[in-house]
């Protein structure tokens, strides 16, 4: 018992004097942040606990030469797929991520080596926990991240027929974003659309706020929109026909991966569905198989 809990003592010990140290260190730039840079810390702050303890030591954590600017790019890739609810930067969310995943991974390892007095599984508790709280989140923002970007690629369709209508009605690409952005304000595609309105409204020319978009997703059908928006507003020509011809492919594209999607999982289910036929089969055959099977060992006898 005394060895966990010297473990334990040292590990806070350590994480107290890192966080003291990041914060004594991390104070002047704290105070010479832009006003819209402390907004934004202020809202990762009331919005994560970890962030509110230790900001800047995530903060330090996240500038770190260590983290692989590859990771990087993913990781920012899913968390504006995602919508962001706060705004992450990635190398603050691995950081947040990793501080979260390690505490978790002591604070299972000392009670599971305070209870069964065995060092060594501790240990392997404290890794295995620690890597599986880092999995399960990344998990969590794939998913979220894919989810958001489906819901906006089947809402795309409807929206392009939207600001179709509306530019041959004879208004301009930024009201007929404007209004398509109202009708479809509770979606995904909606706040996506919001934002681009919001930006360009603030004074940001529409083709770069379109840029934005496009960067945000990365996606194909949003590419195509924003290229024939962008085109649209830099000439002034009248695409209306073009969306409308955008919207019928992004609507067969997506039909036809719904159609291979179904077939994916009528494969996923074919060997399930062979066990359990199997199992059936035993089970029905069981109540003749042994009378019959008890009769021919005792005829052998």
């Amino acid at each position: 018992m005394l060895i966990p809990t010297l473990l334990c003592a040292f590990a806070s010990v350590v994480a107290v004097w890192s966080i003291s140290s990041a914060l004594g260190k991390q104070s002047k730039v704290v105070k010479s942040c832009t006003r819209t840079e402390a907004h934004r810390r202020r809202q990762l702050a009331a919005g994560s606990l970890m962030y509110y303890c230790g900001g800047n030591l995530i903060r330090r954590l996240a500038t770190a030469p260590v983290l692989p600017q590859r990771l990087l790019v993913v990781v920012d890739r899913l968390l504006k797929r995602a919508g962001r609810p706060l705004p992450w930067q990635a190398g603050e969310w691995i950081a947040t991520v990793a501080l979260e995943a390690t505490l978790a991974g002591v604070a299972a390892g000392t009670v599971y080596g305070t209870v069964a007095q065995r060092l060594g599984l501790a240990l392997m508790v404290a890794a295995g926990v620690t890597g599986g709280y880092t999995i399960y989140r990344g998990k969590v923002l794939g998913g979220t991240a894919r989810r958001r970007l489906g819901a906006i690629r089947a809402r795309l369709p409807f929206a392009i027929d939207s600001v179709a209508l509306t530019m041959e009605a004879g208004m301009g690409t930024a009201e007929a974003l404007f209004l398509a952005a109202e009708s479809c304000a509770q979606t995904s595609l909606g706040e996506e659309l919001q934002e681009v309105v919001a930006h360009t409204r603030h004074g940001q020319p529409l083709h770069d706020s379109l840029t934005a978009l496009r960067e945000r997703l990365r996606d194909q059908n949003i590419d195509e929109f924003v290229l024939a928006m962008a085109t649209s507003h830099q000439l002034g020509a009248r695409v209306s026909q073009v969306l409308l011809d955008m919207a019928r492919r992004m609507r067969q594209r997506r039909s036809h991966e719904i159609e291979a999607a179904v077939g994916r999982a009528q494969i996923q289910l074919y060997y399930p569905a062979t066990v359990l036929l199997l199992v059936c089969m035993v089970a029905v055959a069981a109540p003749f198989v042994a009378p019959m099977w008890g009769f021919l060992q005792e005829s052998a006898q």
